[in-house]
């Protein structure tokens, strides 16, 4: 029997996948090896770490003599169901062991049969099937038997080219959505940060909402951006009276997207309006009729984009265009009506400037439509340390850009109040989409001034705000 202070892992029942994986653990684990075929103890003589045992796995006797004290973890591979609940009751009912116990099964019946002593049950040959699949049909693996193996975790390698390799993570993850974890690059591995890169031939570990990751593996895979389905699949239009014919930018922006279709909510007051919608006749748009306002949840359901139609010029009064700003968790559009655009201008004043530029290189790459970026600071002389950092991050990561592009950005910095400064560099393309950034947990009122918000209210383009985590 094995002695010593290092937990041990204790195997039941020596099949061929039991005996394989013993011999890859106890090269870090202590293991005790239990078997009624006492023939099994000869394959297992000679290796180090490893204690067998002769006994029956649902006998007391058995495992009175095991140091359970010791054992961190029981593997089991046993083909009788009934002695396979039997070893499970034993662990858990009269030894009060709370450790994790994994079944080896080939069998779905036993599964079941295991469920209510917490078990965790692993088929090695559907895992195989799975995963090889997964490899031919989308050459990317999503483990089945991590987390919920529900696509909440994918491995991929980068093959192609895109506008994500080589800019740093901060710069285009989604916080709440999807993350890196892991990268192995030339046979190590690198945990990621901010400052961390991706490059091709790079196996990446992503981890986030499934149908999300779907989206982030095409754009790594494919090397196309995505817009904006790395938030959700429609561009949801919610409409009401402010500009006249309100779906018809909503069917614009969509056609310069990869949304997969438009989504039209109208409220009771605005059922009618809806209904004499020519956009909303003519095309392949759903039309949904809410129940209750604009403040209905289903108005957030698999949207890659809101779209609410604003006046020109809006105020704090207007609760609608808060309540979108405070809640929405992705982009939202201030539809002012007027489109075509000309442009795309990032405004880099942001939480996050490295996200804004991401999101709109998305849409310009997708849309075909000029990318322009601007930046606010204070005066020379009233800069401090964090300022001229921030303006220096900002012209590096527009240098980035254009080495990855081979392109040159139209980039302009600007000294002064942010609002006025921008306003009056925005008034040179009156036609243009302002991409910018909100961090929703701040708020909106006139004594904590919120730029996104009074920026908005004052601009007479349309407005895309995108949610933006802190760097």
């Amino acid at each position: 029997m094995i002695s010593g202070n290092a937990k041990k892992i204790l195997f039941f029942g020596m099949s061929y996948f039991v005996r394989e994986l013993i011999e890859t653990v106890s090269a870090a684990y202590p293991c005790i090896a239990v078997d009624s075929n006492v023939n099994f103890q000869e394959d297992l003589q000679g290796r180090e770490n490893v204690a067998f045992l002769q006994g029956d796995a649902n006998s007391i006797v058995l495992w009175k003599k095991l140091p359970l004290n010791e054992v961190s973890h029981i593997v089991f591979s046993l083909n009788d169901p009934d002695v396979a609940c039997e070893l499970c009751r034993i662990a858990r009912e009269i030894f009060r062991l709370d450790m994790p116990i994994t079944a080896i099964i080939h069998k779905n019946a036993l599964s079941d049969l295991l469920t209510s002593y917490k078990v965790i049950t692993v088929d090695p040959v559907n895992v195989g099937i799975q995963s090889l699949m997964a490899l031919i049909e989308k050459n990317y693996a999503t483990p089945s038997n991590i987390g919920l193996g529900k696509g909440e975790i994918a491995e991929v390698t980068i093959v192609r080219r895109s506008h994500l390799i080589d800019k740093k993570l901060r710069y285009m993850e989604s916080s709440k959505w999807w993350k890196v974890v892991a990268i192995y690059r030339g046979g190590e591995f690198i945990m990621p940060d901010g400052d961390s890169e991706l490059h091709l031939g790079d196996k990446v570990v992503l981890v986030g909402y499934p149908n999300m990751l779907d989206n982030i593996v095409n754009i790594l895979m494919q090397g196309v951006p995505q817009f904006p389905l790395q938030y959700g699949n429609f561009i949801n239009s919610v409409i009401h009276g402010y500009v006249p014919g309100p779906t018809e930018e909503a069917n614009y922006f969509r056609s310069k997207t990869q949304a997969l279709g438009l989504v039209c909510f109208a409220d009771e007051k605005n059922t009618e309006l809806a209904k004499k919608d020519d956009i909303i006749a003519s095309m392949d748009a759903q039309y949904v009729r809410l129940t209750k306002n604009y403040k209905d949840p289903a108005v957030f359901n698999n949207a890659g984009t809101i779209v609410i139609s604003a006046p020109q010029r809006f105020s704090m009064l207007n609760f609608r265009i808060k309540y979108f700003i405070r809640r929405s968790h992705v982009p939202l559009l201030l539809a002012k009506g007027v489109f075509p655009y000309s442009c795309i201008i990032a405004f880099l004043n942001s939480d996050n400037p490295g996200q804004i530029m991401q999101i709109s290189l998305e849409i310009s790459r997708i849309s075909g439509l000029p990318l322009k970026a601007a930046y606010v600071t204070a005066p020379k002389s009233m800069r401090n340390a964090r300022m001229e950092s921030e303006l220096e991050n900002c012209r590096h990561m527009v240098r980035e850009y254009e080495s990855i592009e081979r392109a040159t950005l139209e980039f302009s910095t600007r000294e002064g109040n942010p609002v006025k400064e921008f306003l009056t560099y925005q008034r040179n393309f009156p036609e243009a989409l302002v991409v910018i950034g909100n961090n929703r947990r701040q708020r909106i009122s006139r004594m904590e001034p919120h730029l996104p918000f009074l920026l908005s209210e004052r601009i007479k383009c349309s407005v895309l705000i995108v949610p933006v985590a802190e760097n």
